[in-house]
């Protein structure tokens, strides 16, 4: 028992170094709360300065922005002038069948009439014929013409059409009421109005604007000259249909 039981001053000098120990312990974890503060003050700091930078490079965005607002508009007039689209023409290609076997005396030949800017394009079979002015389109199909050239075009945007069939208008009814009526009453213009050769009751074509479609005229105009009426697109009787590459 005696050398089990240890005597009280050692004990108490156990207890103390237990207790130096422990001390050392609490300083060692305070000395690393430090050091993580430290680490997040520094980085705190950082971005601090970092958002800082940013504010500064803003403000000079800010400023060369205020800068180039105030400049001269002498600036603006010494750019040089840009050049203008240009605008695709609205007639479409005149397209005569054969090759031209003189270039130059052709070019020549449309100097003489055709006002305004043209070009020529060479096919193994045919040759184009590109204007861009109406008159000079006119005046190209009528040369044509009168000398006998084989040639195809197609219609124009400007003269294109839509044919509508009016249904249920009475008989003996004349086409210069239903033209003014359309016209006065719906803000409708057509341009021609045919009566068709029908053995029940009679139907009408109307020639209007390409803008016109068949849903509006249902939906707006069903009374003409008080009566009601149905509109029908114009079906087509051709058996043979137009190419739409070479418009043959």
């Amino acid at each position: 028992m005696k050398q089990v039981i240890k005597p009280k001053r050692e004990r108490e000098g156990e207890i103390e170094i237990e207790r130096e120990r422990e001390r050392d312990k609490e300083r060692d974890k305070e000395r690393k709360r430090d050091r993580k503060r430290d680490k997040e003050r520094k980085r705190d700091r950082e971005i601090d300065r970092e958002r800082e930078r940013c504010r500064d490079s803003e403000r000079c965005r800010e400023s060369e922005r205020d800068a180039e607002r105030v400049k001269p508009s002498s600036s603006k007039a010494n750019k040089a002038p840009s050049i203008p689209p240009k605008q695709k023409s609205t007639m479409p290609p005149i397209v005569i069948d054969g090759k031209t076997a003189n270039h130059t005396g052709l070019i020549n030949d449309l100097k003489t009439f055709v006002t305004g800017e043209f070009s020529v394009k060479h096919t193994n079979y045919t040759t184009i014929l590109f204007v861009d002015k109406k008159e000079d389109y006119d005046r190209v199909l009528t040369t044509i013409k009168a000398d006998n050239i084989a040639y195809h075009t197609y219609t124009s945007n400007n003269d294109k059409s839509h044919a509508f069939v009016l249904r249920g208008i009475a008989e003996g009814t004349k086409i210069k009421d239903i033209k003014e009526n359309l016209d006065d009453e719906h803000e409708i213009t057509a341009r021609e109005i045919y009566q068709m050769n029908t053995k029940e009751r009679p139907l009408f074509l109307v020639v209007t604007d390409p803008a016109l479609t068949l849903d509006y005229l249902n939906k707006n105009t069903k009374r003409v000259l008080y009566t009601r009426v149905t509109w029908e697109l114009r079906k087509s009787t051709k058996l043979i249909i137009q190419c739409h590459n070479c418009q043959q």
